[in-house]
């Protein structure tokens, strides 16, 4: 491959190879051009300043806002002295507030050129202007439609490890092997488990029905180049199995999602808000045996996206025409997904105590629909379509104990897991601003995911004279850098 080659922009590229690479590694990566190694690099994770207003920038997100603001700024230049002025209102406001920051970032690093504009702002106030009008809340979409995807999962995966339960003489001994959620009453027979109110009954129920309640709370710290933001979220999953045989059921569940996140304020985010509904029908298959199952769950979903985002250019000008920028830009875009699930484990009892090791393998792919702003003008931002895939695996650990009491059966229960994620790289999501006629590219990188982290739980379940069941669960997530969740789980299950 020869050199010119290596160098040049691939299609679709952030930068050339030589251009995207930190300064101290500028010579490994003209060697790798050379060896032949490369034909196009992924963007790097350090970029640095080609214009003035990208060199003010303390972050990659603002050092690239800052290069695509300028270049868009001088194309508009170049063109108005070749007798092509901004063709609508649209163009000649990002025209202005393209030339605002300009102007600033010059009285801010004294670079030679014109200041006229300036909104006499300190450089962390032009930081957090160049934050605001990057778009990066956009990047909320992918995670909240990753974490409602694994809700659903789960609460199919509770329903499942209801069906798991055993019941052991005249008590219940039972794990809950997929996920928190009630045990299920259960008699062992030579043909498998049989469901029934108190053990002892031996009776088969061919249909089962359950429906779970999700009441969730997570928050998100600020990074770099993700802004931060709160959510909460409700969440209702209802299904019906029917048991094909003593070792096979076959189900399907709907479930719907309503999350409301609102992003932080701070000195570089200026707020705004994101919500978002997703559907979910999930089909799903329990073979098991006396002290071993297998499981599989396919679930399709579609989302709908509704996000202001807020936009905030500070001026501290006495000069009225150099006024910044107060607006929210206003968005919709819908969503459709697809994940699989496969898990595997045991149960082993000893008296009243159960316990299940399991392991799970788990794949999901999001893709989210371009969409464009309205409602701030110039600085409307247009995104293209979003693809976020994640495939993990767990190991997992149930511990359930349980008491008979005249009412029935009370089965407190705790779980740990371990989740490692092996896809779900960074992502670049591709924007420009619709009012730009030559649609200069804004590149937003997203933060990498963690890799390893930890779901635990407890949760109490009851088991009632007549077979109705109801639980509630408590989980949460531990060992992620930037993300915390606890989600409360309420339910009722019953078979006929």
């Amino acid at each position: 491959m020869k050199l010119s080659t290596c160098i040049a922009e691939p299609e679709g590229a952030s930068g050339t190879l030589k251009d995207r690479a930190p300064r101290r590694l500028k010579p490994l990566a003209y060697a790798f051009c050379l060896s032949g190694i490369f034909v196009a690099a992924p963007a790097w994770s350090a970029v640095e300043p080609t214009t003035t207003l990208g060199k003010v920038g303390s972050s990659d997100l603002q050092i690239r806002t800052g290069d695509a603001v300028q270049t868009v700024c001088g194309q508009f230049i170049a063109a108005d002295r070749e007798g092509t002025p901004p063709a609508n209102d649209l163009e000649a406001d990002l025209f202005d507030k393209c030339g605002e920051m300009v102007h600033t970032a010059r009285t801010v690093t004294g670079d030679p050129g014109a200041t006229a504009k300036s909104l006499d702002l300190t450089e962390g106030e032009l930081q957090g202007a160049l934050q605001n009008i990057a778009g990066e809340e956009v990047a909320a979409s992918g995670s909240i439609a990753t974490e409602v995807s694994a809700s659903q999962m789960a609460s199919v995966s509770k329903r499942m490890a209801n069906l798991l339960s055993r019941v052991a003489t005249l008590q219940l001994s039972a794990a809950q092997l997929n996920g928190a959620g009630v045990t299920y009453a259960a008699v062992d027979t030579e043909e498998g488990p049989q469901s029934g109110g108190n053990a002892g009954e031996g009776k088969s129920n061919k249909w089962g029905f359950f429906v779970n309640a999700d009441i969730g709370s997570g928050e998100k710290d600020a990074t770099a180049d993700e802004d931060g933001f709160s959510v909460d979220s409700v969440g209702i999953t209802g299904g019906v199995d029917y048991r094909m045989n003593p070792g096979t059921v076959l189900g399907l569940a709907l479930g719907y999602n309503d999350s409301q996140s609102d992003f932080d304020t701070s000195s570089t985010v200026s707020g705004g808000d994101l919500e978002s509904k997703v559907t979910s029908l999930s089909t799903y298959g329990l073979f098991y045996s006396k002290n071993a199952f297998f499981d599989a769950t396919l679930t399709l979903g579609t989302g709908s996206y509704d996000m202001n985002r807020v936009i905030k250019i500070p001026s501290n000008s006495t000069n009225p025409d150099n006024n910044g920028a107060d607006r929210v830009a206003a968005s919709d875009t819908d969503s459709t997904q697809v994940a699989l699930s496969f898990g595997a484990g045991s149960e082993m009892n000893r008296g009243s105590l159960s316990y299940a090791p399991y392991l799970r393998a788990q794949y999901l792919k999001v893709d989210i629909d371009g969409f464009t702003e309205t409602g701030a003008s110039g600085l409307n931002l247009k995104y293209e379509d979003q693809e976020v895939e994640s495939a993990t695996s767990t190991l997992g650990f149930r511990l359930n104990t349980v008491s008979s009491t005249s009412f029935g059966v009370v089965v407190p229960q705790a779980r740990a897991e371990w989740v490692h994620e092996y896809s779900n790289d960074e992502r670049e999501i591709k924007t420009f601003y619709v009012a730009d006629p030559r649609q200069n590219l804004l590149l937003l990188v997203t933060d990498k995911p963690d890799r390893d982290y930890f779901n635990v739980g407890l949760g109490l379940s009851a088991v009632f004279k007549g077979g109705v069941q109801a639980f509630i669960d408590v989980r949460s997530l531990l060992g992620m850098q930037d993300f915390k969740e606890t989600v409360g789980t309420v339910g009722v299950r019953m078979d006929m």
